[in-house]
């Protein structure tokens, strides 16, 4: 009897123990500060090409701002997710990309009444191959909490899409309910790459 309780407590424990070797795991609930928000090129840098290409320098700068004027007050975009050029040590081209959690804007909105009418200007002289404005709600709801003392930071939702004219810089009009937005930029260069900006409106 004895040994028959000692093979059925044998088992039970080997069964116990691989259970606890397939748990779920339950991710964290905020982000590291020194992977995605460190105020500079946060989250995961790499060149387009593979794993022998020359190093990055410059210190790898990202792509330079757009900016949108709205009733004579200019705000400069965060930048979000890129692919852009860069040039290597010994002078070649080669395409840095960055992923970011997110859409970072200024601290504090440019206000408007609605309709909303401002002037987008972005950074290239050349017209962008592709460009779309996406706005959407800022709120406490989809507030990223984050370190990064010079942007507020935004999960992308649903919101209302438009297609911008090829142009490095344009009018742009939005009719919306008052409320807090981010204004959503991607632009496309041909050759020299992709960037998202984030903007963030106040509507009174």
């Amino acid at each position: 009897m004895k040994k028959i309780i000692s093979i059925l407590f044998g088992f039970l424990l080997i069964t116990v123990l691989s259970a606890c070797d397939t748990g779920i795991s339950i991710p964290p609930t905020e982000l590291p500060a020194d992977s995605l928000f460190n105020g500079s090129d946060p989250s995961v840098t790499s060149p387009s090409n593979n794993s022998s290409s020359p190093a990055i320098s410059s210190s790898n700068e990202p792509p330079p701002p757009a900016t949108l004027t709205i009733n004579g007050a200019t705000q400069t975009a965060g930048i979000g997710t890129y692919c852009w050029s860069a040039t290597t040590t010994p002078g070649e081209s080669v395409q840095a990309c960055v992923d970011k959690v997110g859409v970072p804007t200024a601290l504090d909105p440019l206000k408007s009444s609605s309709p909303v009418r401002g002037t987008l200007t972005l950074p290239v002289n050349d017209p962008p191959t592709q460009l779309a404005l996406t706005v959407f709600p800022a709120s406490n709801v989809n507030e990223i909490k984050s370190p990064d003392a010079t942007h507020r930071w935004w999960s992308f939702i649903e919101g209302y899409v438009s297609i911008l004219a090829l142009k490095p810089s344009q009018e742009i009009k939005q009719d919306l309910q008052p409320g807090m937005y981010v204004f959503y930029v991607f632009a496309l260069w041909e050759g020299k790459g992709d960037v998202s900006y984030g903007f963030l409106v106040e509507v009174k």
